[in-house]
């Protein structure tokens, strides 16, 4: 199973909840969108759902619907686009959750996992000195978002794809470049002394390591394979869960329904293989 996006999750999700209808625009206007293909649904069958715009001119709008007219299958809006889609953007619409609330779910269901399992990587990194590489003397790379464990970084020999040459790095060599905030991981650097490394342009570093899974940031950041049904069923359990202890009544087959989610969550979770730390493996986070 290859990686997966967050766009292609999400459709997962909201269709096990039978909450996803998609399509392209046919045209819209300032407070609607047009799409012949609805003609199949009924009059107001999307009062109060939610759109949003996922391709193509004004990607990442979302507008609660007012009504719905079938014979057109035109969607009016509360509030007016900015700017307005075209006449090929894409679109999703959700009755029973907002495109936020299950990304978000997404997002606690990966932190669920986060410190329990680490996954090997390899970054490959063009070098090409300039005078914004070099920082006090030194050659600073940052480190894709969730690295957690240095294991080793190596010179190309050449150009031809052979790493030979180890370079020297320490714990000492690794630095906060910019803090975690809620819409963005922390992310480090590794810090190359001119004593220890001298880098020739057109080189490549091989950078080994492992990698907890990010936050899923975008529609196209995209879900380490392993973790998708992990994920998919304990935001499955994120979304449905709160409405039960709210204290709206559910039928018996809805919270069997809930339970088998967290169930197979965590089956999912005992299954999946740990990567081992080598020996010497340095520590990224402080």
């Amino acid at each position: 199973m290859p990686d997966i996006t967050r766009a292609a999750l999400r459709e997962r999700i909201a269709r096990r909840l039978e909450d996803h209808v998609e399509g392209t625009a046919d045209s819209a206007a300032a407070s609607t969108l047009v799409d012949a293909d609805l003609k199949i649904y009924p009059d107001d069958h999307f009062n109060g759902a939610w759109l949003y715009i996922n391709g193509g001119t004004g990607a990442g709008q979302e507008r609660s619907v007012s009504d719905f007219v079938q014979t057109s299958g035109t969607l009016t809006l509360l509030n007016a686009w900015a700017p307005t889609p075209g006449a090929t953007s894409t679109y999703e619409l959700h009755r029973s959750f907002r495109v936020d609330a299950i990304n978000d779910a997404i997002n606690h269901a990966i932190e669920d996992i986060r410190g329990e399992y680490q996954y090997a990587v390899t970054v490959n990194e063009s070098i090409t000195l300039s005078s914004q590489a070099w920082v006090e003397g030194s050659y600073l790379f940052t480190l894709p978002a969730g690295f957690r464990e240095l294991w080793a970084v190596w010179m190309e020999d050449s150009t031809n794809g052979i790493y030979s040459e180890q370079v020297p790095v320490s714990h000492e060599d690794i630095e906060l470049s910019t803090a975690a905030t809620d819409a963005a991981e922390p992310i480090y650097k590794i810090r190359f002394s001119p004593w220890s490394f001298v880098p020739i342009i057109g080189r490549q570093l091989k950078i080994t390591g492992s990698q907890e899974q990010p936050a899923l940031l975008t529609d196209t950041a995209t879900l380490h394979a392993p973790l998708t049904s992990f994920v998919e069923h304990m935001a499955l359990y994120w979304l449905t869960e709160p409405r039960t202890k709210k204290g709206t009544p559910a039928s018996t087959a809805n919270e069997k329904t809930i339970n088998r989610h967290l169930q197979l969550a965590e089956r999912f979770r005992l299954n999946m293989a740990q990567t081992a730390s080598p020996i010497g493996a340095i520590p990224v986070m402080r």
